[in-house]
């Protein structure tokens, strides 16, 4: 018992002057110190500290210490630096961080100039401190040093930790006096990106893109010394908006929409002429357009430039598939005419490339219904009676009165070759031609069957077999302008009887000029032959058609024979004549 009582107490003592040990052990004994040991009893000098100094020098002595004992004072600094510097020089340490400390500091740095710097990227990385020569990559130099210093002075998270958004807006209050932002030109060129609160002239802003302009500039600084340039451009536009062809867009409706800085759209807008905008609207008074409100005004301006008039018309071609739709101030020629604007605006906004590609017939077709409101197709139209002065060929859905439908593609190539019969009149000229295309001669005529619901009334050169030439051509006609089935698709017994009955009512006097031969009923309409003609000798005011009985009197008196000359004939006239009486 005793023996273990002994072993007891040696296990006491044991442990007793184990602790004695580990209390009397060397350590550093500096609490301030970053390897500060609590059971140190003598220092043996190995603490270890940061090094702080101040924002402003001449506010304090460097402080050793493992936490900056006064944030708002002190921030750290190159350790290896102040190192060397504060065993060269105690003063800086003991006594004050002055002038002289700071260019010393600044000179083992090897700056000629020690300035704060933040990141491009808000949050991304703190604010640093180093020369002005030497920037780091993703970091710049702001322009109001003071300005930054105070807010590094006021949120030490600036610098512990990162430069968010909340340090980079009080930094903007303090020099700008306004939140800013980041600020590209309108068109890449030489012009560098410009922090500040208002979009200068020349100017876009993108607040929800901040970033992309951020890390644009941070990937290549150049962007911000040499000028925002089209490699800029394309980094930011692949940033932003997927692509590296972001462009201005103009809307098709001025009036009601803005223009828009993005990738190629479908919809309401159109990708505008790049250099036509840009020497457009590079001015004060035209700026606003891209940035602001694309107005009616812009719109002109934009038009003046691209076209040579503030309000161009859009153009569709007469033939589908092969030509595309225009933009032009002037007619193009006979190839296009003239749209209707509002029913293409519609149609170019779901469909913006037909400007490029072929204006479609499928296109065309949407275009009519709205146009026309044809549910089966417009077809073209020529009058029975060509040449009467406004009466031109018409595109529509059903038969205007006194027009027939006629070959397509015949009037159409009439057309191409002078839009004039399709906008003015449908002119004898024209007629001749259509008949050239679809019969082979000029002088074609309208024919009748010889009896009913043999086919229609048809237009030939020469009379099929059975048909004839209608006695009263006059009447024919009047019987196809009121009712034209009797051309599309029988001459049948209501035709005929109607043609008969127009026949047999008119001028009954075989001398009349409009002598009608089936006309067994005298309507009062017949015309007086005679010289209608006022130069003539025998000109006759009762006359009502010319009967190419005009006698003119010519100025060589001698020339009977009126050939302009005194001759041989002439005298042969005058001897038959001699030595007759005159009464």
């Amino acid at each position: 018992m005793q023996t273990r009582i002994l072993h007891f107490l040696g296990l006491i003592l044991a442990c007793t002057l184990t602790a004695i040990s580990i209390q009397a052990q060397d350590g550093c004994t500096d609490p301030i110190a970053c390897n500060y040991d609590l059971n140190a009893v003598d220092d043996d000098g190995s603490c270890e500290y940061n090094i702080f100094i101040p924002f402003n020098p001449g506010d304090g002595p460097a402080i050793l210490s493992c936490t900056n004992p006064q944030p708002g004072v002190y921030h750290t600094g190159n350790q290896d630096c102040l190192e060397t510097l504060i065993a060269l020089d105690p003063y800086c340490v003991n006594t004050n961080w002055d002038a002289i400390c700071q260019s010393d500091y600044e000179a083992c740095l090897g700056c000629d100039e020690l300035v704060w710097m933040v990141p491009y990227d808000s949050a991304s990385a703190p604010a640093i401190q180093g020369c002005a020569d030497s920037v780091p990559e993703g970091y710049y130099i702001p322009t109001d040093q003071t300005c930054l210093i105070t807010v590094l002075q006021s949120d030490t998270y600036c610098t512990q930790n990162e430069w968010d958004i909340i340090c980079q807006n009080s930094y903007d209050l303090c020099a700008l006096g306004c939140p800013g932002n980041w600020h590209i030109p309108i068109f890449p060129g030489a012009n560098p990106p410009v922090y500040a609160c208002e979009t200068p002239v020349g100017y876009m802003s993108f607040p929800q893109y901040q970033v992309c302009i951020a890390q644009t500039i941070a990937a290549n600084p150049e962007c911000l010394v040499s000028g925002w340039n089209e490699t800029c451009d394309e980094a930011f536009d692949w940033c932003a908006f997927g692509c590296t062809d972001a462009q201005w867009l103009l809307p098709y409706d001025a009036a009601s929409l803005d223009a828009e800085y993005g990738c190629p759209p479908a919809g309401d807008y159109y990708v505008p002429d790049q250099d036509c905008l840009e020497s457009t609207f590079d001015s004060d008074l035209f700026s606003i357009c891209l940035t602001s409100d694309f107005t009616v005004i812009c719109e002109e301006a934009y038009n003046f430039c691209q076209y040579g008039c503030s309000s161009p018309n859009y153009w569709l071609p007469y033939e589908t598939d092969i030509l595309p739709a225009i933009i032009s101030c002037n007619d193009p020629g006979n190839d296009y005419y003239l749209a209707d604007s509002a029913c293409l605006e519609p149609i170019i906004v779901d469909n913006p490339e037909f400007f490029d590609n072929n204006w479609s017939s499928a296109l065309n077709s949407v275009y009519e219904q709205c146009l026309l409101n044809c549910n089966f197709g417009a077809k073209w139209h020529i009058p029975y009676i060509p040449g009467q002065g406004n009466n031109p060929a018409i595109y529509s859905c059903s038969r205007p009165v006194g027009y027939w439908e006629a070959d397509q593609d015949c009037v159409l190539e009439v057309i191409l070759s002078n839009n004039d019969f399709a906008n003015m009149d449908w002119s004898a000229e024209a007629q001749e031609m259509y008949n050239i295309c679809t019969l082979g001669c000029t002088d074609a005529t309208w024919y009748i069957p010889d009896g009913n619901n043999i086919g229609p009334a048809i237009l030939a050169c020469d009379a099929p077999d059975s048909y004839s030439a209608a006695i009263d051509y006059d009447c024919m006609i009047e019987i196809l302008i009121l009712d034209g089935y009797c051309t599309t698709e029988e001459w049948d017994e209501l035709c005929n009887n109607i043609y008969l009955n127009c026949a047999s009512i008119g001028c009954t006097y075989e001398w009349a000029c409009n002598y009608s031969p089936l006309a067994v009923e005298d309507d009062g309409t017949c015309g007086l032959p005679g010289c209608m003609d006022f130069s003539a000798t025998n000109y006759d005011p009762q006359a009502t058609c010319d009967d190419s009985s005009c006698i003119y009197v010519s100025d060589c008196q001698a020339d009977f024979n009126g050939n302009g000359q005194v001759d041989a004939g002439d005298l042969l006239t005058f001897l038959a004549s001699f030595g007759l009486v005159c009464d």
